[in-house]
């Protein structure tokens, strides 16, 4: 067998009614046997002995366990493509997120710039609403930062899965 066919792949010296026996046992996964795969292929019962030397000469049990292992690869594989998808639109939301904030900040902080250019000196002593405004101001700077970094750091981590 070449060394990049696969084990549950057709033999060299296995006959096409065999390996599509095979085929059968494999396809039946965990409920598989001799018995049924006699009974899918609509053979009569006296078929089984042919089964069951093919079986034995051509490795059917360590054959259907690398078949499974292959299945469960594949699996996870999907599994992990799925959640990396998640991930990389938890990114591209935390991303969105942060520039409408920014913009939102950006907006209050010139409001407030011309608040302050309309404003009697003794508008500002009193500094109460001026004082609350930038409060809001800094309070959205920070969120739009910390969803930038969040976004960042998924970032990273997709490219960390990707390498290995």
């Amino acid at each position: 067998m070449n060394k990049d066919t696969k084990t549950w792949e057709k033999r060299e010296d296995e006959s096409d009614a065999a390996y599509a026996a095979l085929r059968k046992y494999l396809d039946l996964g965990v409920e598989r046997s001799h018995k049924k795969v006699v009974e899918t292929l609509g053979k009569p019962s006296g078929y089984t002995r042919w089964i069951e030397s093919w079986s034995s000469k051509y490795d059917w049990v360590k054959r259907a366990s690398a078949w499974e292992a292959h299945l469960r690869g594949l699996e996870q594989a999907e599994a992990e493509e799925k959640h990396l998808g998640k991930l990389e639109a938890h990114r591209e939301r935390q991303e969105e997120y942060a520039r409408r904030v920014m913009a939102n900040a950006l907006s209050l902080m010139e409001r407030i710039e011309a608040r302050i250019e309309q404003m009697e000196s003794e508008d500002i002593a009193d500094g109460n609403e001026l004082a609350r405004l930038i409060k809001a101001t800094v309070d959205m700077f920070k969120a739009a930062t910390d969803a930038d970094t969040q976004a960042l750091a998924v970032s990273e981590l997709l490219r960390l899965l990707a390498d290995s």
